[in-house]
């Protein structure tokens, strides 16, 4: 099976599990893009700024020896 076909499915069944989840977007470290369910422009820039977010998550860890940092996440507040 395709690495993009497991990665699509795996993000469908995520979404059926948290029907609050409204998007889920994946990106490496270096801020590509690997697969999302966005449009492709806002995919592309919130990987790019995900990528940022756990940069310096690890870098205030390391500064203030706090152990590893291992996750960044975002969540949007309910509408109104």
């Amino acid at each position: 099976m395709h690495v993009d076909t497991v990665m699509d499915a795996e993000l469908r069944r995520l979404r059926r599990r948290r029907p609050e989840v409204a998007g889920t977007v994946l990106g490496g470290r270096d801020g590509m893009l690997i697969s999302s369910d966005l449009p492709t422009t806002d995919a592309t820039h919130l990987a790019a700024l995900a990528a940022v977010s756990f940069g310096v998550g690890h870098q205030v860890a390391h500064t203030v020896r706090g152990g590893g940092f291992r996750e960044s996440w975002c969540t949007r507040p309910p509408a109104p």
